[in-house]
């Protein structure tokens, strides 16, 4: 029986971190804790989405070699594959500009 590939290792980058804290204080604050709660968990599916099929994203080298962008609600997962792992590198709303955040 053939073997399953090794599942991608998915990390976070601390300026993604704070992103998603970013964005979840931004959602109890205007919108109460079960959004805040329900879009954290759209987050976290994303991110096995992204871990399960890793070139899922439409590829924007021109904000960093290698990246992946994926959209979950109004947020851009930005994100690269390197080696056996995902690295996510930010979550910002499409409304940005993002030339220079990289």
């Amino acid at each position: 029986m053939p073997s399953s590939p090794p599942e991608l290792v998915l990390f976070l980058t601390s300026e993604a971190i704070d992103d998603i804290q970013d964005i979840l204080q931004f959602t109890l604050e205007t919108w109460g804790e079960k959004q805040a709660c329900h879009y954290k968990e759209k987050i976290d599916n994303t991110f096995r989405l992204i871990q399960n099929n890793p070139k899922i994203g439409r590829r924007k080298d021109n904000y960093f070699v290698g990246c992946y962008c994926f959209l979950v609600e109004k947020h851009i997962i930005f994100y690269r594959i390197k080696d056996k792992s995902i690295q996510i590198v930010r979550l910002l709303h499409s409304s940005r500009d993002f030339e220079g955040l990289f």
